[in-house]
């Protein structure tokens, strides 16, 4: 059986281009960025006048608006939007505890707190408080289970070395 490269290849040969084969494109997702890019980031949101922790990383946005409505602890990855403002809600107050996770595309709605050492579920909308020490999901995000010791260890391994959980870096290794 003949494989698509090499149809293609031949094909193409036949209409006189040439193609050089090349390896499999292996996409990584949540490589990490240098943690200078990031404190750059979160004295951003500082100057504005968020309350930001130590050795967070954001990668979306906080509330334009209010951003001094918004508390985040230390070691936390935000990876969703948090707002502390709507047009159906008061303006509320966002705290977020230290060593806390929050999914790619997570929004936490105005006047929620989450505890410390939590995980939030990409894409959940949160909008109610997530008690310490748990794992949370779905729209409307809902505790799924707590949190176990083997989790908060791997998470906090992780911020140390400075990667994202779930890096795809082939030459690193997962603790």
């Amino acid at each position: 059986m003949v494989s698509a490269r090499r149809l293609v290849s031949r094909m193409l040969t036949k209409l006189g281009a040439r193609i050089a084969p090349r390896e499999p494109y292996v996409p990584t997702f949540h490589r990490s960025v240098d943690q200078a890019a990031h404190d750059a980031n979160c004295q951003r949101w500082r100057d504005r006048g968020a309350r930001i922790g130590r050795n967070v990383r954001l990668s979306l946005d906080l509330d334009h608006i209010n951003p001094h409505l918004i508390t985040i602890g230390d070691s936390c990855v935000i990876g969703g939007y948090l707002l502390a403002h709507g047009p159906t809600r008061p303006i509320d107050p966002v705290v977020i505890g230290s060593n806390v996770y929050i999914g790619w595309n997570a929004i936490i709605l105005p006047g929620v707190t989450i505890g410390d050492n939590c995980i939030v579920g990409a894409g959940s909308v949160v909008t109610k408080a997530i008690p310490a020490g748990s794992v949370a999901a779905g729209n409307p995000a809902r505790v799924i289970r707590p949190v176990d010791d083997e989790e908060i260890r791997q998470f906090l391994s992780a911020m140390e070395t400075g990667r994202f959980i779930g890096a795809c870096d082939p030459s690193a290794k997962l603790v």
